[in-house]
Parts: structure tokens; C-alpha cells; sequence
């Protein structure tokens, strides 16, 4: 009749809003307390994952995963878990999407990145990953409203920031949309952007996860070239954050349709309207800037999610900043706080009373005082439990911080490098554009030269004394040679500089892959140290689940016959109080 399992069971439970004991549906109220049971919309609510996680509410349910609200019940705090679809789960394919998005976000660790604490599965081989809790709203619930176009820039200015990080690390989202950008409101009336979901990313190091031909991400916010090769650059996060920006101010997409065949041919052909034909309060830079942004060619957009973020702080530095956006704080339900020890020490002298006070000559029934010693025996094994738990959490808890702050210093250097990489991109781009068109200037500039010079010989007769228009024409040629001389001096010096740009490109991208290589390296180390700690945790969780669902049902022993004694009412208030 309990529920005293943590395995993921299929039936409809109900569950008791004050002490949060689980009965199956065909129970109306509590054998505790009395109290009337609710439904339980989810059975996975009140299931204990890693020996930690505890569920306590469902906050969301997508195509591939759902999302709860849950409680690290060793340390007390609060959490968010993913949990992939049971009817998914056998797909090997989504299961190592699950998993390197846990990979993937762990590794980034940046303030506009959500921040992955673990992943696992659960007892029924189902992946999960668990996550920071954040209170705020979906970028796509603000743009149910018009969005200031300060507030649009330094959003933006956030998500790029993400982004860079993301892609200094070699990690491409692939299914940017507002849909996976939260905006968490700050006690200071700022907003704190949180790019979310990197389920979808690829570590470009590794091997392709999808079928040529496969579209894998959202049509409308998918860059041109996703539809021509599987080869995804970060180019086209750079082009699904223009298509963001764009839909934020203008308030609709830049391209519509009612089908993917639509997107897919607009994406391609279509040159979407300029924002000063949509609104006219966009600066022109931010105009220009979006504008490259949705370039179709991946080399005319930005050289990076960089130079992005810099374009847009100059932009928020010149522009006036919109007031603080009053935002409502996404909540469900109240928390349901499950079984602790202290809970139920705390509840012992109350039983204790109850069978003093419903035997006051000493003789309780026997099974009564046995199921009270049990109670005692199982809170005193509950006691040792929590603390071989406790110690192993330390354990693991003076990993992660000696890998967090692995992370923060190899982060802030890969942010630096990659800040010099972008600059080094932007020259390299700039000298290559200059030597082109002095490439073109010096080739009119010779053109000019051979049709002067052969004007001069047409006019100069063997022999013959030199006219005002063989003076002038010569005049000519030597101008015209002059000028292709000093083009062509030109060439050299710019293809001199083109060297040492993509010298010093190179350079900085050779520092931030070595980056990159030791971050994963910390990241490998730390599942390989953590693995001993994780698995004595969830072994240790079990065991203290199974003796709190114990004491649970001893708790419905003792009080069941004694719920009807009108002199326990007192003691019952008590124990519901507690």
C-alpha cells in the first residue's frame, strides 16, 4: 500500500500534503495524519536520484525530456533535473545528445551558460543531468511584449558573451531560439541571461551524432548553410543570435512560413527587410550589425561571437539604458519537503507520549512497542547513514571545487586568448579586404599604364623632334607607371601584413586549443576521481530511502489504532505540526 521503493513506478500515486508519504491511487487519506491525499501528477515525484537528487515537482515537459524542480537533500539546494523520455531512452543516439550536453555545459561554466552539477541515470536506465535551478522567464515569454531596444542590445550583448565562451571551447549550440534563453532577474533590477539546452551541441572535435540529410535543430533560426552540409560552424549560432535580435525588435521573425520547405528556401534565397524599415528608433549600427549577422555566406558575418559582443557593449555605452524590466518569477507549487532524520527525531517523544498516554498503567501491546523500537532502530541507522554520506559529499565536494577552480582560471584565460583571437581575426579580415582591393586598384592602375604607353607610341614618330603631345603624353605613361609602381608596393606591404596577421591568428588559435585540450583533461579527471564518491553516494542514498520509507510505515502502524483515542488529539496536532 506504501510506496517504499525508489524505482520509477508507471501507476498513478497520491501523496500527503503534510508528511509526504506515497500511497498508491486506491488510498483517499493518510495513515500518518489523517490528512486527505493529493494526486501525484507525476510518479516520478518523491524519487531520489545519485542517493541526492530528490524530485519534487515537474517545471516542464519537452519532446525529448522532462524537467524537474528537485533538492540535493545532503547539502539543501535546490536544483533542476532533465530526465530523458523512457521511450527515448533505447535511442543510443539521444542518450549521447544527454549526455554531452551535460559535457558540454559543465566544461563552458560561464555566468551566461546554465551550470551543469551533474548527470546520471535513473534506477530504470533513463539519462539524466542535473542543472541550476533559475527563477525568472523564457526569453520567448518577454517577447510577448515590445522589448526596448537598450534592452534588446544588452540581452544580445549577454547572449554573445555565452556564446563566445561556448565556441572558445570548441562547442557549438546549434539550436540558438529564444525558447532556450532564460533571463533571470537580479536583486540590483538587472537581468542576468542564461543560454540553456545544449543538447543539441557538437564538440567539433568529435564524431557527428546525425545522418546526412537530417535536419537537426529549428527552421526558423537555422543558418543557410545547415541545409547544404552537416559540417556546423560557429557561424550559424552567430546567424540563429541575428535572427533573435531581429525577431526582439521588430517583434516577428524576418522570415515567415508554414512550413520547413519555406524556411529552408528563404533562409537560402531571401534578403530579409532592413530593421529601419520595421523600426525606426534601431541605431544604425545595430541595423548594420544584425544585417551581417543574417549574411548568407558564413565568412561575411562577424569573425566571431567576440567581436559581437564588443560591437554591442559600444552600442549599450552610447545608448540609453531602458528601466529595469519588472518581471514575474516563474514558480509551481509549494516545495514538498520528503523524509529527514531531524524531521523525525524530532517526532520520536511524540510517539513515545502517545503510548504513555493511551496505556498510562505501562502495558502497551507488545507489536506497538516493537514497531516503536524499530522506529528507534531505524532513525539510529539513518543517523549513521547520513553520516557516511555527509563525508562522502565532502569528498566530492573537494573535487569539484578543486576542479571549479581549474575551470575559472584555464575559463579566464580561454576569455582573454579568445578576445585576442577575435581582434586577430578582425585584422586578418581587414588586411585581406584592403589587399583585395589594392589587388584591383594596381590591375586598372597597369591597365591605365599599358593604354597610355601605347598612346605615346602611336604619337612618337622615329626620329622626329618631340611635340607639346608626345610631352604630354609620356607625362602620362609616367604618371600612369607611377601610380602601378606604387600599387604594386602597396601589394607587398599588405601581403607582408597578411602574413603576420594570420601568423598571430594562428598563434593565439594554437594557445586556445592547448585551452581547450586542458580543460577537457580536468574535465576527464574529475568524472574519473568523482566516480568512487558518486557511486557510495547513490549506494548510501538507497539505503537511506529504504529506512525512511521504514519508518514511514512503522509511523502508520503505531498510529493507526490509536487515531480514534479522543485524549491523543493533542499529540496527534503535535505530530502534524512537526
Amino acid at each position: 500500500m506504501v510506496r517504499r521503493g525508489s524505482a520509477y513506478d508507471p501507476r498513478t500515486l497520491r501523496i500527503c500534503p503534510r508528511c509526504h508519504l506515497h500511497y498508491h491511487e486506491d488510498e483517499t487519506r493518510c495513515l500518518v495524519d489523517g490528512a486527505e491525499l493529493e494526486e501525484v501528477r507525476d510518479p516520478r515525484v518523491g524519487m531520489v536520484l545519485g542517493g541526492r537528487y530528490v524530485l519534487e515537482d515537474v517545471l516542464g515537459e519537452g519532446g525529448m525530456a522532462t524537467v524537474y524542480r528537485a533538492r540535493h537533500n545532503l547539502v539543501e539546494r535546490p536544483c533542476a533535473v532533465k530526465i530523458l523520455h523512457p521511450e527515448l531512452s533505447k535511442d543510443s543516439t539521444l542518450r549521447e545528445r544527454l549526455r554531452r550536453e551535460a559535457r558540454s555545459a559543465a566544461a563552458i561554466s560561464h555566468p551566461n551558460v546554465v551550470e551543469i552539477y551533474d548527470f546520471g541515470e535513473t534506477p530504470t536506465g533513463e539519462p539524466y543531468l542535473v542543472m541550476e535551478l533559475l527563477h525568472g522567464s523564457s526569453l520567448r515569454d518577454l517577447m510577448n511584449t515590445p522589448i526596448p531596444v537598450a534592452e534588446v542590445i544588452e540581452l544580445g550583448r549577454q547572449m554573445a558573451e555565452g556564446l563566445a565562451r561556448a565556441h572558445d571551447l570548441g562547442v557549438v549550440h546549434r539550436d540558438l531560439k529564444p525558447e532556450n534563453v532564460f533571463v533571470v532577474p537580479q536583486p540590483n533590477g538587472t537581468q542576468l541571461v542564461k543560454i540553456v539546452d545544449f543538447g543539441l551541441a557538437r564538440v567539433r572535435r568529435e564524431d557527428r551524432l546525425t545522418v546526412m540529410g537530417q535536419i537537426v535543430g529549428t527552421p526558423p533560426y537555422m543558418a543557410p548553410e545547415r541545409f547544404k552540409q552537416d559540417n556546423v560552424t560557429p557561424a550559424a549560432d552567430l546567424y540563429a543570435l541575428g535572427i533573435v535580435l531581429y525577431e526582439m525588435l521588430v517583434g516577428a521573425l524576418p522570415f515567415d512560413s508554414n512550413n520547413v520547405a519555406g524556411f529552408v528556401l528563404a533562409h537560402l534565397e531571401d534578403v530579409p527587410a532592413r530593421l529601419s524599415t520595421k523600426v525606426q528608433s534601431v541605431p544604425p549600427a545595430l541595423e548594420d550589425l544584425v544585417a551581417e549577422l543574417l549574411a548568407k555566406k558564413p565568412e561575411e558575418r562577424p569573425v566571431d561571437a567576440h567581436d559581437v559582443a564588443r560591437r554591442l557593449s559600444l552600442l549599450a555605452s552610447s545608448h540609453v539604458a531602458a528601466p529595469p524590466r519588472h518581471m514575474t518569477t516563474r514558480t509551481s507549487s509549494l516545495p514538498r519537503t520528503v523524509v529527514t532524520l531531524d524531521r523525525w527525531e524530532g517526532r520520536l517523544p511524540i510517539f513515545e507520549a502517545m503510548l504513555t498516554r493511551a496505556y498510562p498503567a505501562g502495558d502497551p501491546p507488545s507489536d506497538l512497542e516493537e514497531h516503536l523500537a524499530a522506529m528507534r532502530a531505524a532513525l539510529g541507522r539513518l543517523r549513521a547513514l547520513r553520516t557516511d554520506a555527509m563525508a562522502a559529499q565532502r569528498e566530492l565536494e573537494g573535487l569539484e571545487s578543486e576542479v571549479g577552480a581549474r575551470r575559472e582560471r584555464l575559463g579566464h584565460a580561454v576569455h582573454v586568448l579568445g578576445v585576442d583571437l577575435s581582434a586577430a581575426r578582425n585584422e586578418a579580415r581587414r588586411v585581406a579586404e584592403a589587399l583585395s582591393t589594392a589587388t584591383t586598384e594596381a590591375a586598372e592602375a597597369h591597365a591605365r599604364f599599358r593604354d597610355a604607353d601605347a598612346a605615346l607610341a602611336r604619337v612618337r614618330a622615329p626620329g622626329a623632334t618631340p611635340t607639346d603631345a608626345d610631352v604630354s603624353a609620356a607625362r602620362r605613361t609616367l604618371a600612369a607607371l607611377e601610380e602601378w609602381t606604387t600599387a604594386q608596393h602597396g601589394i607587398d606591404r599588405l601581403r607582408r601584413e597578411q602574413v603576420l596577421a594570420e601568423e598571430r591568428e594562428r598563434d593565439f588559435g594554437f594557445q586556445v586549443e592547448a585551452l581547450r585540450q586542458g580543460l577537457a583533461k580536468v574535465e576527464t579527471d574529475l568524472d574519473e576521481r568523482a566516480k568512487k564518491s558518486r557511486a557510495r553516494l547513490a549506494k548510501l542514498g538507497g539505503e537511506r530511502r529504504e529506512e525512511e520509507m521504514r519508518v514511514l510505515w512503522l509511523a502508520s502502524k503505531i498510529t493507526t489504532p490509536l487515531r480514534d483515542r479522543p485524549e491523543l488529539r493533542a499529540l496527534f496536532d503535535q505530530l502534524e505540526a512537526a
